[in-house]
């Protein structure tokens, strides 16, 4: 069960998409239950971030226009969100800015994930992942010229693909398993632990420090 919680007043700006348009950014809670330990997530245009938190909950920094999806059933939750892609030109109050959306996906310290699928895609300035100090089974990622960042977590398999290359790095993350998949980027771990390196890099580098 979600609870959905919404914080107005964010600040006016005018923004492209096929013409301009007058947006207002939003900030948005939502609750997500305990008995959650499998994550499914299709982001567009769309920085996500993982991490640890008091509350399981989902906290969104994002446009008015912008839907974010979820789905349970049983101990899986489905997110789907897909930003606007939009370039803020200038904001009603005066100031230039370059506005992205943002989702901020905490779980509590005593709650171990099973598995993470992630596919993040898009146009926009920030559609990184970045997953920091987590503990998780499965982790699969499907990036898109994008940045995976993995800080100060453990993982046991870490699968990756890419639709259109990317980068991935790993900071004081140990893979007790493997690295998999066939990967089209940079692919680099700092500080980091990986059991058994399964994955074939075409039209990239690995670099493992």
């Amino acid at each position: 069960m979600l609870a959905v919680g919404l914080i107005s007043g964010g600040q006016r700006s005018l923004a492209w998409k096929n013409g301009f348009h007058v947006v207002r950014s939003e900030l948005r809670i939502q609750e997500v239950s305990n008995k959650v330990r499998n994550l499914e997530i299709d982001a567009t245009n769309m920085q996500v971030t993982i991490q640890r938190g008091e509350t399981f909950s989902i906290q969104s920094s994002v446009l008015n226009l912008t839907e974010i999806k979820t789905d349970g059933n049983g101990d899986t939750l489905s997110i789907t969100a897909h930003g606007q892609g939009v370039m803020t030109i200038v904001s009603l109050a005066g100031q230039s800015s370059g506005d992205y959306e943002s989702m901020l996906i905490t779980v509590p310290y005593n709650i171990n994930l099973k598995t993470v699928n992630v596919k993040a895609s898009g146009w926009s300035m920030r559609n990184d992942v970045v997953i920091n100090d987590m503990q998780i089974d499965e982790l699969k990622a499907t990036m898109n010229s994008n940045l995976l960042q993995i800080m100060n977590s453990q993982i046991k398999n870490l699968a990756l693909s890419s639709l259109g290359g990317g980068q991935v790095s790993l900071e004081s993350t140990t893979i007790s398993g493997k690295v998999s998949g066939i990967f089209s980027g940079e692919f680099s771990a700092n500080d980091s632990t990986i059991e058994e390196m399964a994955l074939r890099v075409n039209n990239g580098s690995v670099n493992l420090e």
